[in-house]
């Protein structure tokens, strides 16, 4: 006889931020939620076993982790290319160190309630993906793709630093590069508009409205309209970047000269300078020397709080 196999798949990546303990958050989850559990060991693990769930016909698969297991698990679920009716839906139980995308998407931050949403609620909202291809390789992003100075936010974060100084190991990474801030030469381009080249500091295509842990990006910015939020910001004074980011971490857009936003649904970024851009995408750094981000609507349904 064939064993029967719940519902739903949730992939644990016990080295999350949280540092929780895999037997009891087992034991905790699967009383009060029919499912499995797959615990990952080492990176494409999660992706690989929310591929393997896709083509079991599971009807939802849980990334339990930080915003890097959450990308792998969509990795595995995207690239299926199924119609997202036809994909299992995405669910998250925030146990990173930023928890970005929980964030916008309304998921509370707290475990218990976090489990409780998913067991009480059938409710599903579209959700935005972005196709992100840096020199040629295609990889799939949920909450945001940084250029410039906030991509090397990742390449200062180790996880000792995440596991000393937890939320906080953002803010003291962004610190570190705040304090050294490098202009890149750049041309980009958003949706078929004109090129522009210009020396910046950062340029952001933004699908969710924080990122580094809340640190807004891109205030108002929704994973849900099908759209991209383009923020650019020129090289300027250290005084204006400061005075850009307190506008952003007040929830305003900020009213300078050197800031530009607009919504677009394609971003183009070609560096010109001798050496590749610093990029983030959904947290984790690369170099590449041209970016291209574009928007897929409704690529996936994830359990979420309405609006």
């Amino acid at each position: 006889m064939t064993p029967r196999h719940p519902p739903t798949l949730v992939v644990l990546n016990p080295a999350s931020g949280t540092g929780i303990d895999p037997a009891e958050f087992a034991a905790d989850v699967r009383a009060r939620l029919d499912c499995r559990i797959a615990i990952t060991s080492e990176a494409g693990d999660a992706r690989r076993r929310a591929a393997e769930a896709l083509d079991a016909g599971a009807e939802r698969v849980v990334a339990a982790g930080g915003d890097g297991t959450i990308r792998e698990v969509v990795q595995g679920l995207a690239d299926g290319g199924r119609d997202p009716h036809d994909t299992p839906i995405l669910g998250v139980l925030p146990l990173g160190t930023g928890n970005d995308l929980a964030r916008t998407l309304g998921v509370p931050l707290d475990l218990g309630k976090a489990v409780d949403l998913l067991a009480d609620s059938g409710a599903t909202r579209p959700l935005d993906l972005l196709r992100v291809v840096r020199d040629g390789d295609a990889t799939w992003a949920v909450n945001a793709v940084i250029l410039g100075n906030g991509g090397r936010v990742g390449t200062v974060l180790d996880n000792d630093d995440k596991s000393f100084w937890g939320p906080l190991s953002y803010l003291r990474s962004a610190v570190e590069v705040a304090l050294e801030l490098e202009p890149v030469r750049v041309a980009w381009s958003a949706d078929d508009d004109r090129w522009v080249e210009a020396e910046v500091l950062n340029v952001v295509a933004a699908n969710g409205a924080s990122a580094a842990g809340g640190v807004p990006i891109a205030p108002g910015a929704s994973p849900h309209d099908g759209l991209l939020d383009v923020a650019v910001v020129d090289d300027c004074s250290v005084a204006e970047a400061l005075r850009i980011g307190a506008a952003l971490l007040a929830g305003r857009e900020p009213d300078s000269p050197v800031y530009r936003r607009r919504s677009a649904r394609r971003l183009r970024v070609e560096t010109r300078g001798a050496e590749g851009l610093p990029v983030s995408v959904d947290g984790e750094p690369f170099q590449a020397a041209s970016v291209e981000v574009s928007v897929r609507p409704g690529r996936l349904r994830v359990v979420a709080p309405s609006p």
